[in-house]
């Protein structure tokens, strides 16, 4: 490998690190927002999300180039290939993130509101989900990417055990419907980071054994 390739496909992983931090605590951000009703939390979440934008663009565009200057093969090109495509799905938890503090943003100007047990399990579960990827990228760990996998389920069945409890409490007290609509909101995202985080294990699968595993059970 030209030691000018290696020295720009290593800065590219200390950029993917650097934004897959930044990312995992805006998640952990946005969940306190809800958790203390903090609403200058909340706000300040939505208005940095540009930041995340920015750095999934200025990464996307290292990736484009390494790509067009060096014609990476085998497994450097599966490194780059993951890291588009990990680039792609964290920019999206961001995305979720923005959802979930705009939503607890709402929450904390109600004077009545409420949060159904199964949230926080949900939240547990999404963000361990994050995490447990994000550390196989960092690990180079095929092993552990697969268990992120396997905890999709749980997250699954988490977002629906919110809904069951957001429609009980609205059908008794339909004062309580706008309410539900921000806590069933922030249900959703959680579970799509749930479903970005086994991509992400997807493709770390795909970078360390060079094996497509999507829609298959593994």
């Amino acid at each position: 490998m030209p030691k000018i390739f290696e020295r720009e496909l290593r800065l590219l992983e200390q950029q993917m690190i650097a934004l897959s931090a930044l990312v995992e605590e805006n998640v952990l951000l946005a969940i306190k927002a809800v958790k203390m009703r903090d609403l200058p939390l909340a706000t300040r979440l939505i208005d940095g999300d540009e930041t995340v934008d920015a750095e999934e663009v200025r990464l996307e565009e290292e990736c484009l180039k390494i790509l067009a200057l060096h014609q990476p093969v085998a497994g450097d090109l599966r490194v780059v290939v993951s890291i588009l495509k990990i680039n792609s799905d964290l920019e999206r938890v961001g995305d979720c993130a923005v959802t979930i503090a705009a939503s607890a943003r709402e929450l904390c100007e109600m004077a009545q509101v409420f949060v159904p047990e199964p949230l926080g399990l949900l939240a547990d579960a999404a963000v361990d989900m994050l995490k447990s990827a994000l550390d196989a990228f960092v690990r180079l760990d095929g092993t552990g990417a697969r268990r992120v996998c396997q905890l999709d389920p749980a997250v699954d069945n988490a977002h629906r055990a919110v809904y069951e409890q957001v429609k009980s409490t609205v059908t008794r007290d339909p004062g309580m419907v706008e309410a539900g609509l921000h806590v069933l909101r922030i249900s959703h995202a959680l579970e799509r980071i749930g479903d970005h985080a086994a991509n992400i294990a997807e493709d770390v699968i795909y970078m360390v054994e060079g094996g497509i595993v999507r829609h298959r059970n593994i």
